[in-house]
């Protein structure tokens, strides 16, 4: 977990960025009977429980690194590419400049196994192209595979879970990795999956996933 960059900064050119915790080893480490503390505490850690806390764009990283095959990159904020908008062109049609063919620089992630990667590849895909899967009914496009995972946060204190989907789109050539989260939001499947979807449909719309033949809008209009 430490490899793929949680419990720490990513980064990204802003002030104030938020660590996460990722709880040490040496902390969960004291038998307590017949399961020790350890094991309990790294099952829970396992599913994103225990003490364990990240930010979307530790999330957001992670998933960037497994559609790179490795690769952990400093994010940044940017200015400058989007829709291009003309007061005096009315409804005629836009055009998005292309974004940029090269790739921030980052590190390759230390023993990350390929094949592993693939497993999680053909897993994450399978969360949206699979009718049982978790995201299916409320993620997958025809057309358009898209590679994710939801996740519903227990909030503890009879509230609304927080409601997550973490994924990376075109899923057989990534050009964008994304989070959806929505605090005290529900399930993940019902709340952040349909936000999930238009956000890819409209990447597409913009041309951002590099299918030029999606990559024009019929109408000039605000995002």
């Amino acid at each position: 977990a430490a490899r793929l960059g949680l419990g720490q900064p990513t980064g990204i050119d802003l002030p104030a960025e938020t660590a996460g915790h990722l709880p040490a080893a040496s902390t969960l480490s004291v038998p307590t009977g017949p399961v020790s503390l350890r094991e309990r505490e790294l099952r829970a850690a396992a599913i994103g429980q225990s003490t364990l806390t990240t930010t979307p764009l530790q999330i957001a990283r992670l998933l960037a690194a497994v559609a790179n095959r490795g690769t952990l990159v400093a994010p940044h904020v940017v200015a400058g590419w989007g829709l291009l908008s003309d007061p005096q062109a009315g409804s005629e049609a836009q055009t998005v400049p292309p974004l940029p063919h090269t790739r921030p620089a980052g590190t390759k992630i230390a023993e990350l196994d390929t094949a592993t990667l693939e497993v999680l590849h053909r897993a994450l895909r399978g969360v949206v192209d699979d009718s049982a899967g978790t995201g299916h009914a409320s993620v997958h496009l025809e057309g358009l595979s898209i590679a994710g995972k939801t996740g519903t946060a227990e909030a503890g204190g009879n509230r609304l879970a927080h409601a997550w989907f973490a994924g990376y789109a075109p899923a057989e050539s990534p050009r964008v990795a994304f989070v959806v989260a929505l605090e005290h939001a529900g399930s993940a499947g019902e709340a952040a999956g349909p936000v999930a979807r238009r956000l890819v449909q409209r990447l597409d719309q913009l041309g951002y996933l590099g299918r030029e033949s999606r990559g024009r809008l019929a109408r000039a209009e605000a995002y």
